[in-house]
């Protein structure tokens, strides 16, 4: 997967993918919820860092701004 974030001459690259489940209650609400990765890779670093997060409700930004709480 490195080679994918990396190509192009980047020297460090950070990419996510997420997947959002929906379903409207009984009542007429709808309640969403996203499954995710984030994966960091390094030119000349053979491992790719990876995490995985969860979140009630759609990505909408939260993804990125939850990513500057990750370190």
């Amino acid at each position: 997967m490195a080679w994918n974030l990396l190509m192009n001459g980047y020297p460090r690259r950070i990419g996510y993918t997420w997947i959002e489940f929906g379903r409207r209650q009984a009542d007429g609400v709808a309640r969403y919820l996203t499954l995710g990765a984030g994966l960091s890779a390094v030119t000349g670093k053979a491992q790719v860092d990876s995490w995985f997060f969860l979140l009630e409700g759609t990505a909408d930004g939260k993804i990125l701004a939850s990513a500057k709480t990750c370190g």
